[in-house]
């Protein structure tokens, strides 16, 4: 059983732990994390889609996420789901943060994580991913314009899209 730990209104730690699946209590927060990983060479942004047995927009492109479990750090949970997700190995150091989004009952922690892999060096995870690109920008919003990218990780892209577009921009 996968358990968080409880967050409060500041993103504290409440010292409470909480199961995965269940409601969590009203006015208690836990902690997500999404990351954008950026190909040097290719200048693009790495998106999977969700594969069609998800709970929670099946078929939908994303950016790598998940939650914290309870005893990891935002930096190290970002590390094992994009081990995880997409095989990179990345040290939670070696990853950039870029902010801290409060939307409902979480907190997400993004991050900017860079690769010189090759471009079909993605390994994705059964059961969570069935496709992978590598996008601009300008696609990511055209997928978002369409209805085709998760709605929970849009607030992240629209903070974060400032910051991407100069990371790429510095390449």
């Amino acid at each position: 059983m996968e358990l968080w730990e409880l967050l409060d209104d500041t993103g504290r730690p409440t010292g409470d732990l909480h199961p995965r699946g269940e409601a969590m209590p009203p006015g208690t927060f836990h902690a997500i994390i999404g990351v954008w990983t950026i190909h040097r060479r290719l200048k693009r942004v790495l998106i999977t889609l969700r594969a069609p047995e998800k709970v929670i927009c099946p078929g939908k492109w994303e950016n790598t996420g998940g939650s914290v479990i309870a005893g990891e750090s935002p930096a190290q949970a970002a590390s094992r789901e994009l081990r995880e997700e997409t095989g990179l190995a990345t040290s939670p150091e070696a990853l950039q943060p870029l902010a801290v989004i409060q939307n409902g009952q979480v907190f997400a922690n993004c991050y900017i994580n860079y690769t010189d892999i090759p471009q079909d060096g993605i390994r994705l995870q059964p059961g969570e991913t069935v496709n992978y690109r590598w996008a601009s920008l300008e696609e990511i919003d055209a997928l978002i314009a369409a209805n085709r990218f998760a709605e929970p990780e849009i607030i992240q892209y629209q903070t974060c899209r400032p910051y991407l577009h100069e990371a790429l921009a510095a390449l």
